[in-house]
């Protein structure tokens, strides 16, 4: 007799099941899948002063403190792309431009640079009388470039020529600048807490906003650019809508050292001196959710460098979940990539760290909820599934019947 047929219950319910139990092994994989030590590379002569990824996450920037040199990585290899070491003096600040394409590089008493990311080729240097670099801050859209010397002037570049495109003068020293989403707008902060507002081209100051008491060392646009958001030593952050002039958020009481808006600029999300993340309602300015600072690495877990080693965290109760260990000393600085896959760290001896995520041991489910637990509960089920299909399918053998003998 043939075999019967799996039933249609049956293959539905496995289907589901099976969907159930691969889904839940790929979420624990994802957000608990332990950190490995790929490459670490002897950087700069002394310690590794800042790191940093390209927005696209195939290159990593490293800056030396003592030797003075900016080297190029491949995130994915750990080869040394290129050593940006000629005529540079003490560094301010290296930043990739959005394409990932070029490098400035922003010298406290030194000239700006601008500079091929990949071949490693000079383009410009941003010289103007009286003013150096510090700061660098790139337009969106790659079109302009900001520098300042925490002087009172901020020189807004064209990225393309290197030629001066317009020169805000601001109130005081510059402490913060932010260029508009669509780039034709730049705000600023100083240090008496003026928060500036200017056209990029024209360089003309626009409407004037509300002070600050002291500096304010951050302001950034809303992802339609219609609000600002600014933050001073004054404890007091704020947002103000910029064609009104109204301030609809104001909260009181936390030391930000950086801040932006939600999806929708409906919330608002600011990284405190406590080494707290805080998320507050602009509209109603309810406190919705706090958590661990640090770097993001998903909505669970955050990268925390601050008493000299590169932990994970859990988010909501500060609990270390790992350690990244490589053979370098303390460390001094460390990024999270845009795509949350990879850490870089930066050591006072002078090494970079690369770190991947691994694929766990068996057992690691085991230790996590609730993705094991719907995990192991899919797989006894489709075990269930399966011995009751092979006792179904088991084919029937005809019992030949006694024939009888006449004698």
């Amino acid at each position: 007799m043939a075999s019967r047929r799996l039933r249609p219950r049956f293959s539905l319910l496995v289907l589901m099941l099976g969907t159930l139990f691969a889904g839940s092994c790929l979420g624990l994989w994802w957000r608990w899948a332990p950190w490995a030590l790929v490459h670490e590379m002897r950087a700069h002569k002394s310690s590794v002063h800042a790191v940093g990824f390209s927005p696209d996450g195939q290159l990593i920037a490293s800056r030396g403190s003592d030797d003075r040199s900016v080297s190029v990585w491949d995130a994915a290899t750990g080869q040394r792309r290129t050593a940006l070491d000629k005529h540079l003096n003490t560094f301010g600040y290296a930043v990739f431009s959005n394409d990932s394409r070029r490098l400035a590089i922003s010298a406290i008493g030194d000239l700006a640079q601008l500079w091929d990311a990949g071949t490693g080729k000079l383009q410009a240097c941003l010289e103007y009388e009286g003013c150096t670099g510090g700061g660098a801050v790139w337009s969106p859209d790659d079109r302009w470039i900001a520098t300042f010397d925490y002087g009172d002037s901020i020189i807004v570049w064209s990225a393309e020529t290197g030629n001066v495109q317009a020169v805000l003068t601001c109130s005081d020293r510059v402490a913060s600048v932010a260029f508009s989403p669509d780039g034709q707008r730049i705000a600023t902060g100083d240090f008496v807490g003026t928060v500036g507002f200017w056209d990029t081209e024209t360089g003309r100051a626009l409407d004037p906003l509300e002070r600050h008491v002291e500096t304010v060392w951050v302001v950034g646009f809303s992802p339609d650019g219609r609000r600002l958001l600014s933050a001073s030593e004054d404890l007091v952050l704020r947002v103000t809508d910029l064609e009104t002039l109204r301030q609809p958020f104001t909260v009181r009481g936390h030391r930000v050292l950086a801040a932006r808006f939600g999806t929708g600029a409906q919330t608002l999300e600011a990284w405190c001196m406590d080494n707290r993340t805080r998320t507050w309602s602009v509209e109603t300015g309810e406190l919705l959710a706090t958590g661990h600072g640090g770097f993001p690495i998903d909505e669970d877990r955050t990268l925390d460098c601050s008493n000299g080693h590169a932990l994970i965290v859990d988010v909501t109760d500060g609990h270390t979940l790992a350690t990244l260990k490589g053979r370098g000393q303390t460390t001094h600085c460390a990024e999270v990539s845009p795509q949350s896959d990879r850490i870089v760290t930066g050591h006072v001896n002078g090494t970079v760290a690369i770190w991947h995520r691994r694929r766990p041991e068996w057992w690691w489910g085991l230790l996590w909820l609730p993705e094991s637990w719907l995990a192991l509960l899919s797989a006894g089920a489709l075990a269930v599934i399966a011995v009751q299909t092979a006792r179904t399918n088991i084919p029937q053998q005809s019992t030949p019947r006694a024939q009888r003998t006449e004698g």
